[in-house]
C-alpha cells in the first residue's frame, strides 16, 4: 500500500477506484483478476466508460497488464511486471 500512497496524487478518481477494486479482488486470486468491465464498474461505483478509460490509462502507464477476454471468458488484469511495491521492491502481495 506504500506504493499506492505514492501514486494516489497522480491518479484520477476512476483510476484510483479501479486500482483499489483490483487490489481487493487480487487478495482472493493473487495471479490475476478476471472480470468484465461491467463487474469492475459495479465494484468501483463508476460508470463503465470511466472504467474503460481508467483501464486504458493504467495500462498505458504500465501499472497494470491486460489480457483481453473472449466471448465466454472475462478479461484478466494484473500487476505490471515491474510494479512491485513492497519494501524491497518485491512483486508479491497486493496489486499496489
Amino acid at each position: 500500500m506504500d506504493g499506492l500512497a505514492h501514486l494516489a496524487p497522480k491518479l484520477g478518481e476512476a483510476e484510483l477506484r479501479l486500482i483499489l477494486e483490483l487490489s481487493r479482488r487480487e487478495l482472493a486470486s493473487p495471479e490475476c483478476v478476471r472480470a468484465s468491465t461491467r463487474d469492475l464498474a459495479n465494484g468501483c461505483k463508476c460508470g463503465r466508460p470511466n472504467v474503460q478509460k481508467a483501464l486504458a490509462s493504467l495500462t498505458k502507464r504500465n501499472l497494470i497488464t491486460t489480457r483481453k477476454g473472449t466471448a465466454t471468458t472475462a478479461a484478466a488484469y494484473g500487476r505490471a511486471p515491474h510494479s512491485g511495491n513492497g519494501p524491497t521492491g518485491s512483486k508479491e502481495g497486493a496489486l499496489l
